[in-house]
């Protein structure tokens, strides 16, 4: 019996919102980077904090980084903290939980290579499903750009590369915090293989 047999689902809006919110305060005034430009989306119509990192390593390229769907935009900006060290251009970019936020979202499909990842562990969302579904379809439309799938059997909800306060809530995080640690740092080293092929 595996971590997921053993743990309850976990209900995102009701157990780790408030949770989130309140950790995320604390963490903040851990951060060290400083915006090089925010936004709003009353004067910009949009909401994002862009990150300039003092060498460029990708003149020209910019990664943007979207949170989930549940959680706090201060998470979302704590995320892009490995790969502005890393030397990449990045803006956070929060589509709710901000003012003039939309209360629904829109599809925008982008012609742009795909990479997903998917934890072992994730009791919040089937993200292996999904992420195989995606898959699939992308090979059934004959997707002409490249998209891949990668998986991380050791891994909790909390597959990004910054690791909040609340990823204790998780069971596998508790039981196993150096795998997942280990699954944090592959599923990063892994994204900047993919961005290092794709941004040639």
């Amino acid at each position: 019996m595996d971590d997921r047999d053993k743990e309850k689902k976990i209900e995102p809006e009701k157990f780790c919102r408030s949770f989130l919110k309140k950790a995320v305060q604390r963490m903040k005034k851990l951060t060290k980077y400083t915006p090089e430009k925010t936004f709003t989306i009353e004067k910009n119509r949009f909401h994002g904090t862009y990150y300039k990192p003092e060498k460029d390593n990708y003149p020209g390229k910019v990664l943007i980084v979207f949170g989930g769907s549940v959680g706090s935009y201060m998470l979302t900006e704590m995320c892009t903290g490995k790969y502005y060290e890393a030397g990449i251009n990045v803006m956070a970019v929060a589509y709710r939980d901000v003012p003039g936020a939309p209360d629904k979202l829109e599809y925008v499909a982008k012609k742009v290579a795909v990479l997903m990842l998917s934890a072992g562990c994730d009791v919040l969302l089937p993200s292996e499903d999904i992420c195989k579904k995606v898959m699939k379809r992308l090979q059934e439309k004959n997707f002409v750009y490249p998209y891949r799938h990668l998986h991380y059997r050791t891994a909790s909800h909390y597959l990004c590369p910054a690791k909040p306060l609340t990823a204790k809530l998780f069971r596998v995080e508790r039981k196993q915090p150096q795998a997942c640690d280990e699954s944090r740092e592959k599923a990063f080293e892994d994204t900047m293989k993919f961005l290092k092929e794709e941004w040639k």
